[in-house]
């Protein structure tokens, strides 16, 4: 080994082992960096997967208003297009009721006229009955009178054509 001694340059022993020692102290800084990085991105991962997660759930919620709010609009056209339909039903049938009411008007009209043409022929007709009765009355009182004259005139023995 005396050999080794006087052949060997402790200088470059001591580069060597410092370059070993800094070799060694690079490594192990870097490994603790690279947990550290991996941890990070670990850490970023999950967090990437829980906002990823939230983003997919977020957009479902959104696709389930957008559908809602496309059915709220169709919903919404077709109650308007309702609307309209009932109110130009409605219009015609205002129209309707006011033509039927000016009907209404003038058949009121005419039944008044006609009934009261009805009441003075009523009377009319009641006094001509009236008068009817009595001049049945009368006939009747003047046959039995010509009965009694025919008979009259009979018994003193003279004779008529109506007798």
């Amino acid at each position: 080994m005396a050999f080794l001694k006087k052949d060997i340059n402790l200088r470059l022993i001591f580069l060597i082992l410092a370059l070993i020692i800094t070799i060694t102290g690079f490594s192990i800084f870097y490994q603790n960096k690279f947990k550290n990085i991996s941890t990070d991105y670990e850490n970023k991962t999950k967090q990437l997967e829980k906002i990823t997660a939230k983003a997919v759930s977020e957009e479902s919620k959104s696709q389930e208003l957008s559908q809602q709010q496309e059915n709220i609009r169709q919903d919404k056209e077709a109650l308007e297009s309702r609307y309209n339909e009932i109110t130009s039903e409605n219009q015609a049938l205002k129209k309707d009721l006011d033509s039927i009411r000016l009907e209404l008007g003038k058949t009121k009209s005419e039944l008044a006229d006609k009934t009261s043409m009805f009441n003075l022929l009523q009377n009319r007709f009641d006094q001509v009955e009236e008068s009817l009765v009595k001049a049945n009355d009368e006939i009747s009182r003047l046959s039995a009178k010509v009965k009694e004259l025919c008979s009259e005139l009979e018994s003193a023995g003279g004779s008529n054509d109506e007798c």
